[in-house]
């Protein structure tokens, strides 16, 4: 699996936005949201993504082959890896609408669940794995993670994707990605407690752990200036 290095700026974006919008209308409309794509082009292009750019993404995430993982969190011995699949196949959305739907959902809706053939689909995961272990302990979909967080903050999904597409393109300092992580990660303790060795509480922790924020940040201002 390639690490996410190199990777342009707009795909990053699309990434954040298209995840982001998914999960908020699953909360906004009360669905499980238990494993659906992150991204399909009917979204890409409903988000404002030319023809162009989504045959790019789409192009990027094919050559990488068995997909692109970036690890987000790291306390030995465990290691959390954000990791995104892409896949080409039938893919579930909402009749009139464009948002991808998983099986569960889909067979709750009836028949305002419509299904096309032949879609391109990025799926996003949370894979948990232990040092010395080859296999992952916990995987878990990264638009179900968000959907739940946007259920107690609309606002803070929002300030999140809008962090990480800031810092992808340099357009503002680490401070505020850092900020936006630290409150999604106070909003979900509950859960996150029984899965997390130590959980951040601090943007130093927080900059100490996450070895892919520490990256993403790497252009802007050290954590905790600006």
């Amino acid at each position: 699996m390639e690490a996410l290095k190199g990777i342009p700026p707009l795909f990053i974006e699309a990434v954040a936005r298209s995840a982001g919008h998914v999960s908020l209308r699953c909360a906004e409309l009360g669905l499980r949201c238990m494993d659906p794509p992150s991204a399909t082009s009917h979204l890409l292009r409903r988000l404002g993504y030319n023809e162009y750019q989504v045959r790019r993404f789409w192009l990027l995430l094919g050559r990488a082959g068995g997909g692109l993982g970036v690890e987000v969190y790291r306390y030995a011995p465990v290691s959390f890896t954000l990791v995104l699949r892409y896949r080409k196949g039938p893919v579930a959305h909402l009749r009139g609408g464009c948002l991808p739907l998983d099986s569960l959902d889909c067979r709750v809706l009836g028949s305002r669940c419509v299904k096309a053939p032949h879609s391109h689909a990025l799926y996003i995961y949370l894979e948990g794995t232990l040092e010395g272990s080859g296999d992952a302990m916990l995987r878990v979909n990264a638009v179900r993670l968000l959907s739940r967080l946007a259920r107690r903050s609309r606002r803070a999904v929002e300030s999140l994707v809008d962090a990480v597409v800031d810092a992808a393109w340099g357009r503002a300092g680490a401070s505020s990605l850092y900020e936006a992580v630290l409150e999604a990660l106070r909003l979900g303790r509950g859960l996150l407690r029984h899965v997390l060795p130590l959980l951040p509480g601090t943007v130093e922790e927080l900059a100490l752990f996450s070895p892919a924020l520490r990256r993403l940040a790497a252009t802007t201002e050290p954590p905790g200036t600006g």
